[in-house]
């Protein structure tokens, strides 16, 4: 396993120590990224005997682990170790990104601004594990008001910024929130015009689409909550183009958002359709062999991929210049928002955004205790 090292620091994340300059004695390695979040969690097994067995179980919690690839010189994952399984004969590793670290504290300070200026906020007041540098941090163009609704104070700053960001802006656009390396945050609107990576079908250990109308929406409305608590709701829209194109409407409710604006309300309306629109296959399975290609046609390990990348399957062509004028269309191009990678397999499994991803769920998940 000489092409991947792992690294463990102690918990002092501004002078570091090195504890563990290559540990070479684990076996399942498994790490992930993920949308939100970046580095997401990982996964190995060591068995070093009762003693360091313990030591890794009871006493490092909170160390910093970084993957490498010594090949590339490049950073595959890093995190904290969160929780271990631990027996006398082996322990189990559990470590989690830094994304995580933002369900330590809880944020009160009320706030009247933008989504990236609420978060660059929070992260400053309340996330000392992640990085200052906010230049990663985009800007949006829709303010929030802590005092238009309970959901938007006293939470975990995770929770409101997948709050916030769930409620979108005037672009219409998903956007995420990311942890990567060096402990430094992003902001960014999904982006699929530019293809990260290629493939053949015959490079993929596993590859299945299912197309239908589940997730067609042509027709919406929201409903929300004025300042005074009371039900309201926004006109429908439609999307005509795509009524005549599939020969149906379907109209979608998007449930009660609490109390918000009724311009942020039909922004969350609007965003809606634009993510709807089209027939996009869901319950995709893909699972990346070992290898994958960059835009160049230069071979990578397939555990460069990561979440917010877009890979396209180039031997599926579903209509004249599509390989050329690339687009999220789930099913010779897709925007990953999850990856699970097994060193012992070299496989990489992706979740990409065709996934049956309503938004009362969304927002259920969201607003979790």
């Amino acid at each position: 396993m000489a092409d991947i090292q792992l690294q463990l620091y102690d918990n002092n994340l501004a002078s570091p120590t090195l504890v563990e300059p290559d540990i070479t004695e684990y076996t399942d390695l498994v790490f992930s990224t993920k949308l939100h979040g970046g580095f997401a969690w990982c996964s190995f097994r060591l068995a070093q005997g009762v003693a360091l067995n313990y030591d890794w179980a009871f006493k490092r919690l909170g160390y910093r682990l970084v993957i490498l690839d010594l090949v590339y010189d490049r950073i595959l994952w890093e995190g904290r170790l969160q929780g271990s399984v631990f027996s006398p004969d082996a322990v189990i590793i559990n470590a989690y990104g830094y994304y995580a670290s933002m369900l330590d504290d809880v944020y009160t300070t009320a706030y009247n601004d933008t989504p990236d200026a609420v978060i660059k906020s929070m992260l400053t007041a309340k996330c000392p594990a992640i990085s200052n540098d906010h230049t990663g941090i985009q800007a949006m163009d829709a303010k929030r008001d802590s005092f238009a609704s309970e959901y938007l104070l006293d939470r975990s700053p995770q929770e409101l910024t997948e709050y916030l960001l769930s409620l979108s802006d005037s672009k219409k656009q998903k956007w995420y929130f990311a942890v990567w390396e060096g402990r430094k945050p992003y902001l960014f609107q999904r982006d699929d015009s530019v293809v990260t990576w290629k493939v053949k079908l015959e490079d993929l250990q596993a590859f299945e689409l299912t197309s239908g109308f589940e997730n067609l929406w042509n027709a919406a409305y929201a409903v929300y909550r004025d300042p005074q608590g009371v039900l309201q709701r926004t006109s429908v829209i439609t999307d005509d183009i795509s009524i005549a194109r599939y020969g149906i409407q379907r109209t979608y409710c998007i449930p009660d958002l609490g109390q918000v604006s009724q311009s942020e309300a039909e922004a969350v309306r609007d965003a809606w359709i634009e993510e709807h629109r089209d027939v996009i296959s869901c319950n995709s399975d893909i699972q990346l062999g070992p290898a994958v290609y960059d835009a160049s046609g230069i071979e990578h390990p397939s555990s460069h991929v990561r979440a917010g990348d877009v890979i396209q399957i180039i031997d599926i062509l579903p209509a004249v210049g599509d390989i050329d004028n690339p687009s999220r269309n789930g099913i010779n191009t897709y925007y990953i928002l999850e990856t699970e990678y097994s060193r012992d397999h070299r496989t990489n499994r992706l979740t990409v955004d065709t996934e049956n991803n309503s938004l009362d769920s969304i927002m259920s998940r969201n607003l979790k205790h």
